[in-house]
């Protein structure tokens, strides 16, 4: 009984431990299918889903808004779409089709696997093509203001 209680409480910490790894690569090897060529001119890569932390979101779709043409260092991914006419109506024709914004009508940004933080904006830390580190933008995040702070220095 003791034993089971044990293996009961390790194995979803085994699970959590090794998602954001899972995540990571994931996002490596997608990014790096779907940007060879202009990987390494990116130094952060925002990703948007339309579906989650409704709040969070908002906020993130509210940065694209203010950020997306002084950020050419910064790629911005919207993914989890219900409808493309609806995006681009929210965003405007000159985010929709800014080089900037990648609009990911097929879902290759979402996981095929569950990763519990996936419900927020996640924002992508690359030194040469290469993640560094991922970010996410939560009610207690501030992985956005973080972005600003190392693209204006």
């Amino acid at each position: 009984m003791k034993r089971n209680l044990i293996i009961l409480l390790v194995i979803p910490i085994l699970l959590i431990s090794c998602g954001s790894d899972n995540y990571k690569d994931f996002m490596q090897n997608t990014l790096s299918e779907n940007f060879k060529n202009t990987m390494c001119s990116f130094k952060a890569i925002v990703i948007i889903p339309n579906q989650g932390c409704a709040g969070c979101i908002s906020e993130s779709e509210g940065f694209l808004k203010m950020y997306y043409s002084e950020l050419d260092s910064v790629k911005f991914i919207l993914t989890k779409i219900v409808s493309k006419k609806i995006l681009k109506q929210k965003i405007g024709d000159s985010i929709f089709y800014s080089p900037n914004v990648f609009i990911d009508s097929l879902n290759k940004f979402t996981p095929p696997f569950f990763y519990e933080k996936f419900i927020y904006p996640s924002i992508i830390h690359l030194n040469q093509g290469l993640i560094t580190h991922i970010e996410f933008q939560a009610p207690d995040l501030v992985g956005l203001n973080n972005l600003i702070e190392e693209n204006t220095k």
